[in-house]
């Protein structure tokens, strides 16, 4: 019994109406005014994918992951009371914000902050992009997030893999000698990463999926007219993900790529990433 995928994440933001820009202008993204001067950003058939809220500070806020029923989704409610996580029930104006029928939310053992629902709401408008772009999502979810560890990586580890259920893809040991931590929950070789690099936004990164190389590319001149890319383009060793790394208005960076859908590793297959990438993805501030 575990989450499928990484259904949404949640983005607390001065001005969201800046994310609506960037969405529409960089991403491809479709954005979508929600209740309260929140923006939610579609990808797919899903109603809320980015859920973006007006607050006092950028930062990122939460993960969210689907549970494939209500009896799952009550399992993983009831093994996190088990094993004394304290549940937050979810408000009617939270499921609301994120169109699903049912939420609850807990904190990991480093403090991220991580939602279970169920129920996804399906929007009757079809998603179109204002850029003609085609997300990669479906089954595996909208993506991953890279998260911080605060020093306690090792229980983390053991949390989501004990108590969350999910495979721990690979690790990874960075040229700082900080370690990091990937798991999966689906065919996606990764949907989040847990790691002891430095995320003063509450993120390293989140990422997106898309189902061309010339996405990627277009996507790439947007970011580079307007002076948001952070890390040129490169394919990382573990998930075949050509990419490049790209500043949000949130202050953390979004990774946009692509990947032939030919895993360099099965999913479930655990080892250690010693290289990060077979090329590319040079630093470039």
């Amino acid at each position: 019994m575990r989450p499928i995928e990484l259904a949404h994440v949640v983005i607390d933001s001065r001005d969201p109406a800046q994310w609506a820009e960037f969405a529409t202008d960089v991403l491809g993204a479709m954005p979508v005014p929600g209740p309260a001067d929140s923006i939610r950003l579609r990808l797919d058939e899903r109603s809320a994918r980015v859920v973006v809220v007006p607050a006092e500070a950028d930062n990122y806020r939460a993960a969210g992951w689907l549970a494939a029923s209500e009896a799952v989704f009550a399992g993983l409610r009831e093994r996190l009371t088990d094993a004394g996580v304290t549940v937050r029930p979810g408000t009617d104006e939270e499921k609301e914000l994120r169109r699903v029928l049912h939420l609850f939310s807990f904190d990991d053992p480093a403090g991220n902050v991580h939602e279970v629902v169920c129920g996804p709401v399906a929007e009757a408008p079809p998603f179109v992009s204002p850029q003609g772009t085609h997300f990669a999502t479906g089954a595996d979810g909208m993506g991953h997030v890279v998260l911080p560890s605060h020093d306690r990586l090792d229980a983390v580890t053991a949390f989501w893999t004990d108590v969350m259920g999910l495979t721990r893809a690979n690790s990874r040991t960075f040229p700082n000698g900080a370690r990091g931590s990937f798991f999966s929950c689906n065919d996606r070789q990764h949907s989040m990463a847990i790691t002891e690099l430095d995320c003063p936004r509450g993120c390293l990164h989140i990422a997106l999926e898309v189902t061309s190389l010339d996405d990627v590319g277009r996507t790439l001149d947007r970011a580079t007219e307007r002076k948001l890319v952070r890390r040129a383009l490169g394919k990382h060793l573990n998930d075949n993900m050509v990419s490049f790394y790209m500043e949000t208005p949130g202050g953390f960076q979004l990774e946009y790529g692509y990947s032939d859908g030919v895993p360099t590793w099965q999913p479930g297959t655990y080892f250690e990433d010693s290289g990060g990438s077979y090329w590319g993805h040079a630093f470039l501030d």
